[in-house]
């Protein structure tokens, strides 16, 4: 059975996983005779029908609320949040255009949704990742009074549109505030949108106080819930972090690819990141910027980054020799041509320039670092978005001594 969220538009199956075992010459359901043994972990045999939260009746099953959290770390909303916002806006013909006459471009109006609201995902939990009790707690005694009480589901996604339609700053325009204003302003749209993403999922569930809570009262509700998520994510990323060391530990002691920073310096610098934020990548520590705090760093940072990309170089075309033949051929007008084309396509199909504005955490080139290329076509694919970054941005693509101004 499923447990619908209807705020989030999605089910949820239960997850309590049993053990099976399968001695050879055994058969289960609808598996026939084993040739050989087997074991396998399931939470359910099959999935049919749903179901919807009813604490008054029965309580919730701890398997539908693993999986819940298990969502919110898991799942990835980000084309729903284009398809949505894209949605609110539509081209229709101009009312006054002649009966009969076919519409020219011009002929066209964009026309807002008349009735908006605002979409609200479960994976906007995930934001606790990034966001301070303490900024949450401030920001929510300044708009959270504004929600019409008890909470619904239209109530809250009406609550957020408003809130969010409105800027902290009247007076000025967004490309006007400082980068002070601006944090603030993209801390509290965080704030908000965490808030009725909580509020939505403890409907959901039936959480039965919630019908006569205060404001106050949900203010340290959706407190409780970022700190938990908070602890989640922390304690899974301590896993995670125990697996990787478990992954690199090696019979000598010494870390393993000591040629992988080379080769990611090289990268990022053919995708125009800043030298600055390519040193700190690479644990070279740069000079502090003006709005950061000063620090102890390595004064030759400079000299010491133009090494390591001249040496990704040549480990390129150690392990990566249909890469750098592409680079190779750099002068060829149909490679230049072909690199240009791929690397245009590169951002358009990854939405790069929409999705890095929002995301700290995303960065272009990082996914052409993310492992070793599994067959040939993914190697020179990677190749030629580099070399069409370097066209369009004027960098050499093999830099003997690259330019790091």
């Amino acid at each position: 059975m499923e447990l619908l969220l209807p705020s989030f538009g999605i089910g949820v199956t239960q997850s309590d996983p049993s053990s099976g075992a399968m001695p050879a010459g055994r058969g289960i359901l609808d598996l026939g005779r084993l040739d050989s043994g087997d074991a396998f972990s399931a939470s359910y045999l099959w999935a049919a029908g749903s179901i919807a939260a009813d604490q008054a009746y029965m309580r919730l099953d701890l398997g539908y609320l693993r999986r819940v959290l298990l969502r919110i770390l898991d799942g990835e909303e980000y084309q729903e949040v284009v398809r949505h916002h894209n949605a609110l806006k539509r081209l229709e013909v101009r009312p006054e255009l002649p009966k009969g006459q076919w519409p020219t471009f011009k002929d066209l109006i964009l026309v807002e949704d008349p009735n908006p609201r605002a979409q609200v995902r479960i994976t906007d939990l995930r934001l606790a990742k990034d966001l301070n009790p303490v900024a949450l707690r401030r920001e929510l005694k300044m708009v959270l009074d504004d929600l019409q009480l008890p909470v619904t589901t239209d109530n809250v996604t009406r609550w957020k549109y408003e809130t969010l339609k409105k800027h902290k700053t009247l007076l000025k325009k967004p490309h006007e505030w400082s980068a002070s204003e601006d944090k603030e302003e993209r801390i509290r749209v965080m704030a908000v949108s965490f808030a009725a993403a909580a509020l939505l999922l403890y409907f959901d569930l039936d959480m039965r106080r919630l019908a006569q809570a205060k404001h106050a009262d949900l203010a340290k509700l959706v407190e409780t819930l970022l700190k938990m998520i908070q602890v989640l994510i922390e304690d899974f990323d301590r896993h995670a972090g125990k697996l990787l060391k478990l992954l690199e530990r090696s019979e000598g002691g010494h870390p393993p690819h000591p040629a992988v920073k080379h080769y990611t310096a090289l990268v990022l610098y053919r995708m125009g990141r800043p030298p600055r934020q390519i040193a700190d990548r690479i644990g070279i520590t740069p000079p502090p910027s003006a709005f950061e705090e000063a620090r102890n760093y390595n004064k030759n940072w400079n000299n010491q980054l133009r090494a390591v990309i001249e040496c990704g170089v040549e480990i390129e075309k150690e392990k990566f020799p249909r890469a750098a033949a592409v680079f190779a051929h750099t002068n060829d007008e149909h490679v230049r041509a072909k690199a240009l084309e791929t690397y245009h396509d590169y951002l358009d199909r990854a939405g790069w320039s929409e999705a890095a504005q929002y995301l700290a955490s995303v960065e272009i080139g990082d996914d052409l670092l993310g492992g070793m290329p599994v067959d040939e076509s993914q190697e020179i694919y990677g190749a030629y978005v580099q070399l069409g970054s370097c066209l369009e941005k004027g960098i050499d693509p093999i830099p003997s001594k690259p330019n790091l101004t």
